[in-house]
């Protein structure tokens, strides 16, 4: 395996970020008519706190390299943009027979679970069922590409929109009129790009940041998004738009559209939204003018993640959170076989029970297993069984590389496979303990009273409370790893004075209302 990169302490970037924002002059980032510092930040916390500069960010390509991408990405974007044609034509005549309350954008196969009913997307489905159940009709889109065998067994239907080639399409053809300089005096489309560009790479050097850390041409890219994401809303004239995680390009350029056509926009919660998440701390700070890109309400899973968000927060019509509650948590939990009976599962869980401690691993989408975790593994014994999960979402190591690595050490009892595609609470409900770097699913074992232990820093300071009330542990080498996994369960702490994740229905249903009454902020 590679090395992975070596991450930098969320507290020191987003002290990076915010000390850049007191001396920028936020007027400078205007590109025809919009403000773009919402995608600059966005690019400076996720490639600050990776330390994996990714992306061309602000070093210019080759002539050479850019028209090779212009043809290949013009041939998918004529393709894709049929295909959108088609399907917005589709929607308009399906739209004129109903009215729409919320329209949902999904993004299968990413952090899904097969159900005997179809595949389930555990961020969005159990909210549009919330919704659902409250009366209000919804639907769902996806836009990524998906196998059509994927698509066509979703638990709850949806209509997909290719739109990642148009949109890469549209960000080269501007980059490549970017490199000829003649002609983009001629044309003018992207001189404005370049001023940007030239004043933000004086600010980062300034203050000792990398600019590779900001990939300009995401405006480019922006910008055709917003507008097919335009011609979506208008085929489907939903009340509210709801995404999960805004902080990627398409979101963003969706929640914008959204918002110049008074449609409610409502960003549901996916994971930890601490206070140092540069995404959803300190922007009350910024401008009014930056924050078109941010929804109404984020719909959050409790009320520490509320007070983050809003004690930022001064603008009387700005976005702003509400407690909702988890609800793919809140349904498990009053239903256990919220996921329907499934042979696969229940044979996995049968062979669990010949072991006494079942111990599940879950890895962040770029960590690789640590050391400590595979050398704690090595020296257990028989009656121990170890589950290691890859990240739902994308994972820097295929399932065969972990199994090497796994191999190495001699550990027989062990399963990857499973413990990768099984739904997490069905592992949790068969497990003794939980061991992640920094993962969020932390708060989600808590509830099934299965103890956490931490392995990576960063930890320390996402989670410094938990760990002091003994809610959580932390290890530093495989020593202490093997004591706590050992000690006696009397000494967790599994009671929160105030749950990080709220499972009542008076949580959801006090949010539903709110965000199916409020007039958009563009309204207002």
């Amino acid at each position: 395996m590679t090395t992975p990169p070596t991450r930098l302490e969320l507290p020191k970037v987003l002290m990076q970020i915010l000390d850049l924002e007191e001396d920028i002059d936020f007027d400078r980032f205007n590109f025809h008519g919009t403000n773009i510092w919402a995608l600059v930040r966005r690019d400076l916390w996720f490639n600050l706190h990776s330390s994996k500069l990714s992306g061309s960010a602000l070093r210019k390509r080759s002539i050479w390299s850019a028209i090779y991408r212009f043809i290949r990405s013009v041939l998918k974007g004529i393709y894709g943009y049929h295909k959108f044609r088609l399907t917005i034509k589709n929607a308009v005549l399906h739209r004129k027979k109903q009215a729409l309350d919320i329209l949902f954008i999904s993004t299968p196969p990413i952090d899904s679970t097969m159900t005997p009913d179809g595949i389930y997307d555990n961020r969005i489905d159990p909210y549009l069922e919330d919704f659902q159940d409250e009366g209000y009709k919804c639907e769902k889109i996806q836009v990524r590409r998906a196998p059509i065998s994927f698509c066509r067994d979703l638990k709850h239907t949806l209509t997909s929109y290719d739109i990642r080639d148009m949109g890469r399409c549209y960000s080269v053809i501007q980059y490549l009129l970017f490199h000829l300089n003649g002609l983009m005096r001629i044309i003018g489309i992207t001189s404005n790009a370049e001023e940007i560009r030239r004043y933000l790479r004086l600010k980062l050097a300034k203050h000792h940041i990398n600019d590779n850390a900001v990939d300009i041409e995401n405006i480019f890219s922006f910008q055709l998004y917003e507008k097919l994401y335009g011609k979506i809303l208008d085929a489907y004239q939903p009340k509210v738009l709801a995404v999960t995680f805004y902080a990627n390009i398409p979101f963003m350029a969706a929640i914008q559209a959204a918002r110049k056509r008074g449609i409610v926009a409502i960003d549901i919660q996916h994971g930890k939204q601490g206070k140092f998440h540069g995404m959803y701390s300190y922007l009350g700070k910024l401008p009014p003018e930056t924050l078109l890109f941010l929804p109404d309400f984020f719909w959050v899973w409790g009320e520490e993640s509320a007070v983050n968000i809003n004690r930022h927060m001064t603008l009387k019509n700005g976005p702003r959170a509400i407690v909702g509650g988890n609800s793919r948590v809140r349904r498990y939990k009053s239903s256990p076989d919220y996921y329907g009976s499934s042979g696969e599962l229940d044979k996995f869980s049968k062979n669990l029970k010949r072991y006494e401690k079942i111990i599940l691993v879950t890895l962040q989408h770029d960590a690789e297993i640590p050391k400590l975790v595979l050398e704690c593994a090595k020296q257990n014994n028989a009656d121990t069984f170890w589950l290691f999960r890859r990240h739902p979402i994308v994972s820097r190591y295929t399932e065969k590389e972990l199994v090497k690595t796994i191999s190495a050490y001699q550990i027989s009892s062990y399963d990857v496979e499973n413990a990768s595609k099984l739904p997490l609470y069905a592992l949790l409900t068969n497990s003794t303990h939980h061991i992640t770097g920094w993962s969020s699913s932390c708060y989600e074992a808590l509830i099934f009273n299965v103890p956490t232990i931490f392995w990576e820093p960063r930890a320390k300071s996402l989670y410094a409370d938990y760990l002091d009330n003994k809610h959580f542990a932390y290890a530093n080498n495989s020593s202490e790893l093997q004591y706590h996994l050992t000690k006696n369960m009397a000494s967790w702490n599994f009671s929160e004075n105030t749950p990080y994740i709220s499972t009542c229905e008076i949580s959801y249903k006090s949010a539903i209302d709110i965000v199916t009454k409020y007039p958009s902020s563009s309204n207002s």
